[in-house]
């Protein structure tokens, strides 16, 4: 198979990562636990105990600072994305919006995917002609765990 592979134990360790992003961010930022990804397992527990893996392929300059993977199953589809190797690019600030990601970085959805909601933050996003943008990925949270609206 072409593109990218991941497996079972990437995929937990990447969560895990996203986990404790969120926790950091949301404790220095936000003063919040990780909710919205407790509440995201629990409202989605056979996904995420059963759902097939699936690596997402990132394009444009910036593809090997993202990480991002699906869980899907069925009718229901959650996406886990995370910055990587962000030091390498020497830039301080936070990696948010359009001035960081650029226009031409992007995540190609599953064609499951269609609107999504971000639980970390409430945004919602329409997949565009298969892809999402890492700038609208990234608007407000360096993290994001997307949820197919039913």
């Amino acid at each position: 198979r072409d593109g990218p592979l991941i497996d079972r134990d990437d995929a937990i360790i990447g969560q895990r990562a996203v986990d404790a992003e969120v926790d950091d961010f949301r404790a220095e930022r936000l003063g919040q636990g990780r909710t919205g990804t407790d509440r995201c397992r629990r409202a989605h527990a056979t996904l995420f105990s059963e759902g097939e893996y699936r690596a997402l392929e990132i394009q444009g300059p910036l593809a090997g600072h993202v990480l991002g993977f699906a869980r899907v199953a069925k009718e229901t589809i959650v996406l886990t994305i995370v910055p990587r190797l962000l030091a390498r690019r020497g830039i301080d600030e936070l990696p948010l919006g359009k001035t960081y990601w650029g226009d031409e970085t992007r995540l190609l959805a599953p064609p499951e995917a269609g609107l999504l909601v971000n639980r970390l933050t409430g945004e919602r996003l329409a997949v565009d002609r298969g892809a999402l943008l890492l700038a609208e990925v990234f608007a407000s949270f360096p993290v994001a765990l997307l949820v197919s609206e039913a």
